[in-house]
């Protein structure tokens, strides 16, 4: 479930926001990113587009805040080629654009934007996997646009790199 906690009169409160069922999607598993607006995004293990038995099932989920007294969410999730097999939370980025990365295969950098899924880099793709292998804990927006992260393979020595991809 995704949760509020809120202090009040100095006692905690807690708030559910959103509650996996497993009819779209189960087992969050990333820390939450926050945009600008209130929405939530995180990554889900089961569920989604994609098939458990291929290993693309899971995704990327957004809780959108609905206007009203009290704060409401929609559920929106996707899953499949890109985003299935999420290993790691997501970065958002400006212009309703979320980063991540999945180690699906050998790995590869995703962006969603506008509910449409784009392959930045899949790794493994220079001789001896120089390039790295398996992208791990996420990726994150520098200054200069570029996403950084790391990959736990691959590499010179085979023991893993640090990757920069232009988006």
């Amino acid at each position: 479930m995704v949760y509020e906690l809120s202090l009040s009169n100095g006692t905690w409160q807690e708030t559910t926001l959103y509650r996996f069922d497993g009819t779209v999607g189960a087992y969050p598993i990333s820390p939450i990113s926050i945009d600008q607006g209130g929405t939530l995004y995180g990554t889900f293990l089961n569920g989604g587009t994609g098939s458990c038995f291929l290993g693309t099932c899971g995704g990327v989920f957004k809780l959108v805040p609905q206007a009203g007294d009290e704060k409401k969410y929609v559920f929106y999730f996707n899953g499949g080629q890109a985003s299935g097999n999420p290993e790691s939370g997501v970065m958002v980025g400006g212009n309703n654009t979320v980063y991540g990365t999945v180690g699906l295969g050998d790995g590869n950098v995703y962006m969603l934007k506008d509910e449409n899924e784009t392959i930045l880099y899949s790794f493994c793709s220079l001789p001896n996997c120089a390039d790295g292998l398996y992208p791990s804990y996420g990726t994150l927006v520098g200054h200069d646009g570029a996403l950084y992260g790391p990959a736990s393979a691959g590499g010179q020595y085979g023991f893993g790199v640090v990757y920069s991809v232009i988006p």
